[in-house]
């Protein structure tokens, strides 16, 4: 547990606090610091919410097992994503229907673009969506937004068994860990995880970017939004082709 002779005065402020309690402790305790910091503040909400109470003993216990678990799911995540390194597209399962999606920013017009392509286990296109959105955001936001389409488009077409799949590794790893972030695209982030329990079966792959040059071409020339079939724009036809891998 965290030493009691941190040689360190919160009177200076939350983040020199922390500054220094940094400089005097390893990563992974500071990492145990900073969860019982925020399980604190977390019980003292809750008792003044709901009136719930825990004894001060089973705060840092709860703080040892929130990370332990954080830890285990990200690691977890990572191993998932470096599962899917191949440089070209590949099939789903037998029954899984696997959307690349794709997200551009666009800094000049200050607005994102948002590409996603659906392909059955034999390669066939069976849906695709493209999207301009007037929103300014950074490029992991313009993912982000980009994996919520894909997985909302699983939903409205009744698709049970899915791939959702991009080439946003650290977005990818987010949404494999399952853990709530308190980021700007946190909110974002749990609600593509609530749409998760509405299909039978979900996983979520990272692959290289040429094998994901559908959905990047859709998201770097759309100017409005258009959703389509199986039947794609002249300008796709060749780039399904070309990343088809089997």
């Amino acid at each position: 547990m965290l030493g009691a002779n941190l040689n360190c005065d919160i009177k200076q402020g939350v983040l020199p606090w922390m500054k220094a309690v940094a400089l005097q402790v390893d990563t992974k305790l500071f990492g145990l610091f900073l969860c019982v910091c925020w399980a604190i503040w977390w019980f003292r909400y809750q008792l003044i919410m709901e009136g719930k109470s825990v004894e001060p003993s089973q705060v840092s216990v709860f703080a040892a097992r929130y990370l332990e678990s954080y830890l285990s799911q990200i690691n977890a995540s990572l191993q998932r994503a470096r599962s899917v390194s191949s440089g070209s597209w590949s099939a789903p399962p037998l029954n899984f229907v696997k959307t690349n999606f794709d997200g551009a920013v666009f800094a000049a017009e200050r607005a994102m673009g948002i590409g996603a392509v659906a392909r059955n286990p034999q390669g066939q296109c069976t849906t695709w969506l493209a999207q301009h959105v007037n929103h300014v955001g950074d490029g992991e936001l313009a993912e982000t937004w980009a994996a919520r389409e894909a997985i909302q488009l699983a939903v409205r077409k009744d698709w049970r068994s899915v791939v959702i799949e991009g080439d946003c590794a650290p977005l990818i790893q987010k949404l494999c860990s399952g853990v709530r972030y308190f980021s700007s695209i946190g909110p974002i982030v749990y609600e593509i995880l609530s749409f998760v329990e509405c299909l039978l079966h979900c996983h979520f792959n990272w692959v290289q970017r040429s094998g994901n040059e559908v959905a990047h071409f859709l998201a770097q020339t759309t100017t409005s939004y258009v959703e389509g079939d199986s039947v794609v724009p002249p300008s796709v036809l060749g780039l399904l082709s070309a990343d088809f891998y089997l």
